[in-house]
């Protein structure tokens, strides 16, 4: 069984292919039809022209049509779309009908077998598709064409069952798909969104994981398949950026894309499944079909998506191909004790280093979701080729379910913001290192070292861990002191302090220790020598950052450290992130205040309350809180003046000739916006102002506003103009003059003049 989390182990009958469309059909169906407009990529979105909301209704209405209806196409065609009014909701229906058809296991005993185009039935051409001489791509053009919708049959390439990653003839990978036009070509692939394949064996790959003597003329290179029927919506209107990867169409203009892929370049592309686009994966690392190893090693990439709301994990597979290479070993070897999975929590990379610990040619199958998945899904598989078997390459100290680096579980665990986010730790031997993390609830830890050669007794002394309590923080500090050379892995335990009858020690965290030099994507880095001039200043500057409070100079610090790459040492990479983050969110407390903006205020309160740090901002939270309570009033006719309709502002600058208070009270308006009070002394240069759109109208003029900015001198002014009228008069005037009116007026009520009298500096409680 490949490595990852144990809660995603897979049966290898989940594993599911692309089927493909035969290689001929039994009647010549051109392409497309006279007047077809050339193929080019729809400009609107597959979101703003189909609603999944509408798909019931019309997944129902298919499902029921008559079986009597498919002897005649404009019986079953009218069935289909007649009730719709939109091209999209008829190519939604026949697409839905399609779908529900079960034309392998169909009994068609009395129909009869069409000679010619012209005999040819919906029920008929089933019955032709059962025998494998027609295609669910044409079944579906046919349909379409004969509800008046535009459809496409593209002919081309397809990496579906029968596909091998990194393979270079791809001459039998014969397929078909269709393009509909419906406010320009979208792509649907038939076939795949309503089949899928499973595979019960890996053929010439051999075992599952499994590296032992296995006889080349024994080696089934056919895989057992089993088609079971699916109804797969990410084929339906796919995007031709995500397509291309697994489909080239002869005729290149069908792959609406620029530039255009060649079919080299075609072939040399990672096999990526749907879900690694769904999700939104990117491999950042070399970007090919095979990759070759370097010295035995190679090293795979992929980037996971940013998202608050959920966390993601990856696991792998490896295979070897027995039947590119023969394999005489005297004991079998485990693959999955040769793969690495470490992520680096700081970029959300997941790192997939493998060794080879024979020549070949292997195959990484990747799987990545959702953390709390119960099933990781398939995401792509990459080639990895092998030219010499190195006696020195063995496996690596331990291959942990969760990976290497901060996971998931390790924040469920409450052990966060980790001092060394990337899982693998290149350090000198008989240095000591500290690996801090923020706890979020009481725990207890323990850790132990995992390596080759060395008693456990002993390397149970390399390890240490403490949890220190210092004012509202706990931290937990591991300290490891590698005395020999070599690889470790570190795996950090914890479990609940206050234990319940089932409470058991988890595995949270864990992290591969080397004393060989550093190295990414299985290439060795080139060694600097650990204390380059460079190496000495980030360390140095970051010390010193930290034993002030001024935010932009720690912050400086702290992105030199990680721009050089370095590894922590002592923790203080970490102590000076939750300082970093302390002095952050004061600063954004105490800018709020200044400025008096009550969404400021809102957003500065929440993130305060909500860290760690809430104890000792008290102060400024009360201050930031005290403060929004007086803009109470002030917000509110804000909000009253962004509420207002268009209307009501084109009524403003309808007059011809105003009265004096609508004038006035636009003027002041203005004035409190940064006019100055020579550029509007006419009715004319108030209006132009007023009736401006854009970044420059008056609604996102008013929502940007920002009281602190406004001189005494103006706000005096401004008070002068308003000063010999009232709410009624206003009102009086014009609905929208006296919305204004009440803005402008609680601004110049509200104005304290001199800020909030907070201190220049920021105190820091040391943790």
């Amino acid at each position: 069984m490949g490595n990852g989390n144990y809660k995603y182990k897979r049966p290898r009958s989940h594993i599911r292919l692309l089927p493909r469309e035969p290689l001929q059909e039994k009647f010549n169906i051109p392409e497309v039809e006279n007047g077809y407009p050339v193929p080019k990529n729809a400009s609107t979105p597959k979101k703003d022209i189909y609603n999944p909301k509408d798909n019931r209704d019309i997944y129902f209405h298919a499902l029921n049509a008559p079986k009597d209806i498919e002897n005649s196409w404009d019986d079953l065609v009218h069935y289909l779309t007649s009730i719709y009014r939109t091209d999209m909701m008829k190519v939604r229906s026949i697409f839905s009908w399609l779908g529900v058809q079960e034309i392998e296991s169909e009994n068609y005993f009395f129909v009869p077998t069409p000679n010619n185009i012209d005999e040819i039935t919906p029920r008929g051409y089933k019955k032709i598709i059962q025998d494998r001489e027609g295609s669910y791509a044409t079944l579906f053009a046919l349909l379409c064409r004969k509800a008046g919708i535009r459809c496409a049959i593209i002919n081309g390439l397809s990496k579906g069952f029968g596909y091998d990653v990194g393979e270079t003839d791809v001459s039998h990978l014969r397929d078909r798909w269709n393009a509909v036009y419906i406010d320009g070509w979208r792509l649907i692939h038939p076939l795949w969104a309503f089949k899928n394949i499973i595979s019960f064996k890996r053929g010439k790959w051999g075992p599952e994981n499994e590296l032992d003597k296995v006889k080349v003329e024994d080696i089934d290179d056919e895989q057992e398949k089993v088609v079971q029927h699916d109804f797969n919506e990410y084929y339906f209107m796919v995007d031709p950026l995500e397509l291309i990867n697994v489909c080239l169409p002869d005729d290149e203009r069908w792959q609406m894309i620029t530039p255009k892929i060649s079919k080299d370049k075609w072939i040399n592309i990672p096999f990526l499944m749907k879900r690694y686009h769904m999700e939104k994966f990117k491999i950042t690392s070399e970007f090919k079909s095979t990759i070759k190893s370097k010295h035995g090693v190679c090293g795979l990439v992929i980037h996971a998506p940013s998202n608050k709301d959920r966390d993601y994990q990856l696991a792998y597979d490896l295979f070897f191909n027995y039947a590119e290479q023969k394999v005489e070993l005297d004991d079998p070897i485990h693959l999955n004790r040769y793969v690495m999975l470490a992520r680096d929590s700081s970029k959300n990379n997941w790192s997939l280093e493998a060794r080879m610990p024979v020549a070949g040619v292997y195959r990484i199958t990747v799987y990545g979701g959702p953390s709390m998945n119960s099933k990781l899904p398939w995401i792509c598989d990459v080639a990895v080729k092998c030219n010499k078997t190195y006696k020195k390459i063995k496996p690596y100290p331990d291959c942990p379910k969760l990976g290497f680096g901060p996971v998931y579980m390790t924040e469920r665990a409450g052990l966060t913001q980790p001092s060394h986010p990337n899982g693998m730790l290149f350090v000198k031997p008989r240095s000591t290192y500290h690996i801090t993390f923020k706890l979020k609830q009481s725990i207890k830890e323990k850790a132990r070292i995992i390596g080759e050669g060395v008693k456990d007794s002993e390397m149970e002394k390399w390890v240490t861990t403490t949890i220190n309590n210092q004012s509202s923080l706990s931290i937990l500090d591991v300290v490891v002191q590698l005395l020999h050379e070599g690889e470790y892995a570190l795996k950090i335990f914890s479990k609940p302090a206050i234990e319940r009858s089932k409470s058991t020690w988890e595995n949270v965290c864990n992290y591969y220790l080397s004393t060989d030099p550093p190295r990414a994507n299985g290439v060795e880095i080139k060694d600097k020598g650990f204390k380059t001039a460079k190496e000495i200043n980030a360390r140095k500057a970051l010390q010193e950052a930290s034993k002030g409070k001024d935010l932009h100079e720690l912050k400086a610090a702290v992105a030199g450290f990680e721009e050089a790459g370095l590894y922590e040492e002592d923790g203080s990479f970490g102590k000076a992130s939750v300082k970093m983050e302390y002095l952050e969110l004061a600063k954004a407390l105490k800018d709020a205040i200044n400025r008096r903006n009550f969404d400021l205020l809102t957003k500065a309160i929440d993130q305060a309350e909500l860290s760690d740090h809430a104890i000792k901002l008290g102060n400024l939270i009360e201050q930031a809180k005290a403060e929004r309570e007086k803009l109470g009033p002030f917000n509110k006719y804000m909000h009253d003046v962004l509420e207002m309709k268009q209307s009501t502002i084109s009524e403003l600058t309808s007059y011809s000739y105003p009265t004096g208070v609508i004038f006035d009270i636009l003027k002041a308006t203005l004035i409190l916006l940064g006019e100055s009070p020579l550029d509007i002394q006419t009715w004319e240069a108030t209006k132009a102002i007023f009736k401006r759109t854009g970044s420059g109208s008056i609604m996102r003029r008013v929502r940007a506003f920002d009281v602190s900015k406004v001189s005494n001198d103006k706000m005096i002014e401004v008070g002068s103009i308003i000063s010999k009228y009232d709410d009624d008069s206003a009102r009086a005037a014009s609905a929208g003059a006296g919305t204004f009116y009440k803005w402008i007026d609680s601004v110049v009520n509200e104005r304290t003049g001199g800020g909030s009298g907070l201190p220049e500096s920021i105190e820091y409680e040391s943790t």
